[in-house]
């Protein structure tokens, strides 16, 4: 697990990195891969995977010595440098209204797709691309703010018992 700055009194929960899929030479390999299909068969990625699989594996190199790492903790989502320690931008769970899915086109033979993080207004907070099986991190932020908001409610209610 990559080791992160947390505040105090923050837990980290998960860490993932994202798939090529997050790049577009990543997701041109993926529309590649899944442009031909015959019934359940894939004959694009018969044809075309052995060729294009040292280009894959260079992608999946760069993109973890140079890409980026999601982190869900129990405050907010983070974006980091893959290597590092470089805050890239953070959503607060407190702020979350709403995690989208955006399935860009050549992310769907990763199981791959952008999760765009939205306040109640619906504005933009954070954008993770290329997440494997976004639906699972989806309802992990989902659940983890949740969580937050319960917590905070049952911590104002026990101050507010508290004699002065």
């Amino acid at each position: 697990m990559a080791t992160t700055t947390t505040t105090p009194g923050e837990t980290s929960i998960t860490v993932i990195y994202p798939s090529i899929a997050a790049g577009g030479l990543g997701r041109l390999i993926g529309s590649l891969l899944n442009c031909c299909r015959i019934g359940f068969l894939n004959i694009s990625a018969i044809i075309f995977g052995l060729p294009l699989a040292p280009l894959g594996a260079t992608l999946y190199l760069l993109q973890k010595a140079f890409g980026e790492r999601y982190e869900l903790t129990t405050h907010a989502v983070k974006s980091w440098s893959a290597i590092g320690q470089n805050l890239h931008g953070e959503a607060a769970l407190s702020q979350i209204g709403s995690v989208d899915v955006d399935q860009q086109s050549g992310q769907a033979f990763f199981h791959a797709a952008d999760l765009v993080i939205r306040d109640n207004g619906g504005k933009e907070l954070l954008t993770l691309s290329g997440v494997s099986r976004p639906e699972v991190f989806r309802r992990t932020i989902l659940e983890a703010r949740e969580a937050s908001v319960h917590t905070l409610s049952a911590l104002e209610t026990i101050a507010a018992r508290q004699p002065a």
